[in-house]
């Protein structure tokens, strides 16, 4: 805290805090950007460096920190990299495992006597314990489990039957790691987002005690705003609130109408005859792009602001649409700017060294690189772990603003986005569940960048045909299960 300007520990914080004093394991629910990667840093702190005079002549300890995505797993480790390795005299090995199941000379930590941090995907965990557990799991101090709700079953019955099944491998992961390892010898610290009425049976998992209860509190360091992006008929714009910090913001006298909004929160975006025979759900990506491109600039702001555009899945698709419109349909418009080469010396380097990755990997034709040439990102699940990192820190570092990611960057990577629009709540035939829902929307607001997140669903502005009032009810029925009561609010 001292080496970042830090003065406070928030509420959340203070929640681990006392936890961690236990020296036991423990499940700890607060909402996303409340700071619960602080209290797993202090958790490795302690793991590695506090140890009991029983252990003084044993190996060096080693923390495994678990995580669902490769893109999260490389976000830890950089971010573990700045924050945990610098601190001490004594080296401290801070590495991960993402994908396939290969090890390497990288890999020699499993033998040599240095504290470690290892970063890994459930996945990777599973087939290294399983090939190499002997090497490594009697230095095992601390394990951290990211993203503990995933545990919970998807519902997929295919994935239960070719034994593909996330959820499945993931309990039978942490259930190999509890048979193999002493409760006196390593604690388990799980982190969850969104685990809403099912934080007790986490606890009583992760610590094997029918009595535990989980740490939690509904306490947000940046406030949440989530509503409607209405796409009018007309080419225009309104915004409507619902929710803020999961209180209902609707006005009980009037209904569903009566919420606040923002009237022409920018212009109509120019003619895009491309689109206009395109599918209902095609035919708003003009909307979204305008939009974006309007809430990374806006009027009169003396700054950009990072806005995350989250697509659930093929989001080639997308990035050529946006392609077409700056290079086709708005060619000759006046659209707003949403990137400007870095002078500062440093973060131009970095740039460079991006757009060179980026050609390199993916070629000057690419989508890829004629976006990041624009300063507007594509990140996606099959980019490579250098070019992906690379991405990261320039959205870190305010290079760029405007970002397209699929679920490698809207779940679980902590980015300072402080605008989240969802053009679709569907994930392929199926609609995104309340959790999910939750958890993109966790996504926009984080301390120190803003004191304010927004999450915006595109919905129609008038609901004509039967698609679009799905669409509508879906939203609806997802605000009803966020929202909770005022005298909850008020007290978090």
């Amino acid at each position: 805290a001292y080496r970042t300007c830090r003065t406070q520990a928030w509420p959340s914080q203070q929640c681990g805090i006392e936890e961690l004093a236990n020296n036991k394991s423990f499940v700890l629910c607060t909402p996303t950007g409340s700071g619960k990667t602080t209290i797993a840093e202090i958790a490795i702190l302690q793991s590695l460096f506090v140890q009991s005079d029983e252990a003084s002549t044993q190996l060096a300890p080693l923390v495994l920190y678990l995580v669902p995505k490769r893109a999260l797993a490389a976000e830890v480790e950089a971010k573990l990299q700045r924050t945990i390795a610098p601190l001490s005299n004594d080296r401290v090995v801070i590495t991960g495992l993402y994908g396939g199941i290969d090890w390497g000379p990288t890999d020699a930590w499993l033998t040599n006597d240095e504290r470690t941090v290892l970063i890994c995907t459930y996945e990777k965990a599973e087939a290294l314990i399983r090939f190499l557990g002997p090497l490594f799991l009697s230095r095992l101090s601390l394990v951290v489990l990211d993203e503990a709700h995933m545990v919970q079953y998807d519902g997929k019955d295919q994935d239960l039957r070719s034994a593909e099944s996330r959820p499945l491998r993931l309990e039978s992961l942490m259930a190999r790691l509890s048979a193999h390892i002493p409760e006196t010898q390593c604690r388990m610290i799980a982190l969850s987002a969104v685990a809403a009425g099912m934080e007790n049976t986490l606890a009583k998992w992760i610590t094997g005690d029918d009595s535990a209860i989980p740490a939690k509190t509904l306490y947000r360091s940046t406030r949440q705003l989530i509503g409607r992006l209405h796409c009018n008929a007309n080419n225009s714009f309104d915004i409507r609130y619902d929710l803020l910090d999961r209180a209902s913001l609707r006005f009980a006298e009037t209904g569903d109408g009566g919420t606040p909004f923002i009237p022409a929160p920018f212009p109509p975006f120019p003619a895009a005859p491309s689109f206009i025979a395109a599918g209902p759900e095609k035919r708003l990506r003009p909307y979204l792009f305008w939009a974006a491109m309007h809430l990374v600039a806006p009027a009169g702001a003396d700054r950009m602001h990072a806005v995350l555009v989250s697509i659930p899945q093929k989001i080639g698709g997308y990035a050529e649409d946006l392609l077409n419109l700056l290079e086709g349909d708005w060619a000759d418009a006046k659209v707003p700017v949403v990137f400007q080469p870095p002078t500062d010396v440093r973060k131009r380097e970095k740039w460079q060294r991006c757009l060179i990755a980026c050609e390199d990997y993916f070629g000057q034709h690419s989508r890829e690189y004629r976006l990041l040439q624009k300063g507007i990102v594509a990140h996606h699940g099959k980019m490579p772990g250098l070019m992906a990192r690379l991405l990261i820190q320039l959205v870190e570092e305010g290079v760029v603003h405007l970002i397209l990611a699929t679920s490698t960057l809207s779940e679980g990577v902590n980015l300072p986005f402080e605008v989240v629009l969802l053009p679709t709540l569907r994930r392929g035939g199926d609609w995104i569940d309340a959790r999910e829902f939750a958890n993109l929307a966790g996504r926009a607001g984080r301390p120190g960048y803003g004191t304010e997140g927004r999450c915006l669903v595109l919905l129609p502005g008038e609901p004509r045909d039967w698609s679009a009032r799905q669409v509508a009810a879906k939203y609806e029925e997802l605000v009803e299960k966020l929202a909770i009561a005022p005298e909850a609010a008020s007290s978090s």
